[in-house]
């Protein structure tokens, strides 16, 4: 399974892609295929060096995202 989304609408896209991430470990536990997913934020949005940071701290094998940014 893969699926893209754009957080670039959002105030927290930080908190939402946490919690996107753990549907998305969920959902990998019952399917056969791994799961993989994206998420994008605009360049100018309040929240990106966070955003950009996010994964640092992070287990690296618990993230079904990638993350993308949007260069107006």
């Amino acid at each position: 399974m893969g699926s893209g989304f754009n957080l670039s609408i959002l105030d927290d896209p930080v908190s939402t892609l946490f919690a996107l991430n753990k549907i998305a470990n969920e959902i990998d536990k019952v399917t056969r295929r791994p799961v993989a997913c994206i998420a994008n934020l605009r360049v100018n949005h309040p929240k990106i060096v966070e955003f950009i940071r996010c994964k640092n701290k992070e287990n690296f094998f618990i993230w079904k995202f990638n993350i993308s940014i949007e260069i107006t």
